[in-house]
């Protein structure tokens, strides 16, 4: 049963929290699941060559009877370093910086984070402005960064996405993931791979595991995370079972 249902869903209220966190009765709750996505969208679009997203929590907050009059939003991305792994993630970053923002690199002596930092405020000011006008709601924004790729589920499997799309061996790929994880304090990860791997005829599935996934055990705190890669030879099914400290 661990292995055929989420395992954020099954941990939900316990040691889990839901990324759009709201209330609404039944007229109204079709409108608000659009607006989440077309929040969503909107985020994902404007920063999707330039830094990456692990996740977006949306919570909406009653004002004077008035139902979600804000909307309050945090967006956790990667944090930028400088020849860190955030750059192999997003293959255009460097081309972003020169064609719309070298300026800004020259304007803070070439400091990667506060660069970016202050482009990612001008970003969020227009997004802000974009969907007050839309929906005529007030709108926050806060941003979060993960410093550790490999403490986030979400994030190592847009990294193995990215290396299979580079035609890299996924068993090589894997056994990296997985000696970067033995770094961390994280204590067991379950990857598993789904498709053509390596360009073969028929598909199959190969997964590994290190240390503990305790899939049954509701107080252990697993993050939970899926993606595709886009080969030449297919789509390949990215899963991630990452075992967290508590």
């Amino acid at each position: 049963m661990g292995q055929k249902i989420n395992p954020i869903g099954f941990r939900l209220i316990n040691n889990k929290n839901y990324l759009s966190n709201w209330y609404s009765n039944k007229f109204d709750y079709k409108n608000l699941i659009k607006e989440d996505k077309i929040i969503r969208t909107n985020i994902t679009n404007k920063f999707e060559n330039f830094i990456t997203i692990s996740k977006i929590e949306l919570n909406r907050i009653k004002n004077n009877g008035n139902l979600n009059e804000f909307i309050f939003i945090k967006i956790y991305f990667l944090h930028p370093k400088e020849k860190d792994i955030n750059l192999i993630l997003n293959k255009d970053y460097n081309k972003y910086f020169e064609k719309k923002h070298i300026s800004y690199l020259n304007l803070f002596n070439n400091n990667i984070f506060e660069t970016t930092n202050f482009i990612i405020k001008k970003i969020i000011k227009s997004i802000i402005k974009d969907l007050e006008f839309k929906f005529n709601k007030k709108i926050f924004v806060d941003t979060l960064f993960i410093k550790n790729l490999f403490e986030d589920a979400r994030l190592i499997a847009k990294y193995i996405s990215n290396q299979l799309e580079q035609r890299i061996a996924f068993r090589k790929v894997i056994t990296d993931v997985i000696s970067k994880i033995k770094l961390t304090d994280n204590q067991g990860i379950k990857i598993q791979i789904s498709g053509r791997l390596n360009g073969v005829d028929i598909a199959r599935t190969e997964w590994k595991k290190y240390g503990k996934i305790p899939l049954h055990t509701l107080d252990a705190n697993i993050d939970y995370s899926q993606e595709v890669a886009n080969t030449t030879y297919g789509v390949l099914g990215i899963k991630i079972w990452l075992f967290l400290p508590k």
